[in-house]
């Protein structure tokens, strides 16, 4: 509907759209309204929400506290096999450490077995009949020390003889090569008797001694005012030095429990051995003590 200006007149076509702009402008209206009650409503909504149960409440601690306690479970479950784990770990190791042990000890055997086939070296023990029970160590023999002479104090001719000691077998002996019967005026050898206050039982009785082999060493060395070997050598035994009486002889190493030759006494014209006595004259008197009797001991590398 339209109007004319000059007559007043509403055509069709204009109250059709007067209509339809009424429409819009109520629809915006009831927007507005709407916009306005919206915030009211959700205030509303949240007074209106009643509050949680005291069972939701206990439900929600029950849940965390079964969490807790799965994670805690759950934890040690972990640090246990770890250290199961790391349990196993060194008993592995510590086999690993006694195989090659084990290993090493195999290889060291074989080692002085082979040593022991190669090399070797011989010592006297002088002052018992049988030879230290040390590895490696076996008696060749067993016999008598003996010696030149010692002659009286009043004496002044010195006596044919070696200055050395010998250990003379104390059985099987051979006299295979050819001789002469009687005393030719040839050198003369004694057996050996013991002069010494340390050990009275062994006094005046003659002296034993075993010839001792060392399989699987190469040297033997005998180190006076001693009883005791360097590290990196193995003690055989030890005793006191020991030399000839009134007379020139070789030092020697007599073992500490000065074995007896049974059924001997005291005898004269015999090689008498005595101990050795240091004396401040040429020696420092510390370490060394006038007078007092001197150690010893054999050594094997």
């Amino acid at each position: 509907m339209a109007v004319n200006n000059n007559s007043c007149e509403i055509r069709p076509d204009d109250s059709v759209k007067l209509i339809e702009e009424g429409d819009k402008q109520n629809e915006r209206e009831i927007e507005a309204s709407l916009d306005q009650q919206q915030p009211r409503r959700q205030i509303n909504d949240r007074r209106l929400k009643p509050p949680p149960l005291p069972q939701q409440q206990d439900q929600k601690k029950s849940c965390f506290v079964a969490v807790t306690i799965a994670l805690s479970i759950l934890a040690v479950i972990v640090l246990g096999a770890l250290a199961a784990a790391g349990v196993a770990i060194h008993k592995s190791n510590v086999l690993n450490q006694a195989q090659m042990t084990d290993l090493g000890q195999v290889l060291r055997d074989q080692l002085r077995l082979e040593l022991q086939a190669q090399f070797h070296t011989v010592y006297t023990r002088w002052g018992n009949s049988t030879c230290p029970p040390t590895e490696g160590t076996s008696t060749l023999y067993k016999g008598l020390m003996a010696g030149h002479h010692t002659k009286p104090s009043n004496q002044i001719t010195d006596y044919n003889g070696g200055t050395n000691f010998q250990c003379l077998p104390q059985e099987n002996v051979e006299y295979a090569l050819p001789s002469s019967p009687g005393i030719q005026g040839n050198n003369t050898i004694y057996g050996a008797e013991y002069r010494t206050s340390i050990n009275p039982d062994s006094n005046l009785h003659n002296i034993p001694c075993a010839v001792c082999l060392v399989n699987g060493r190469t040297v033997t060395k005998m180190i006076p005012a001693r009883t005791t070997c360097p590290s990196n050598l193995r003690r055989e035994f030890y005793g006191y030095l020991m030399a000839q009486d009134r007379d020139y002889s070789t030092y020697e190493c007599v073992d500490l429990g000065m074995e007896i030759v049974p059924g001997t006494a005291r005898q004269e014209g015999v090689a008498v051995l005595v101990h050795v006595e240091a004396s401040c004259n040429g020696l420092p008197c510390h370490p060394y003590i006038e007078g007092k009797e001197l150690t010893c001991v054999i050594c094997s590398i």
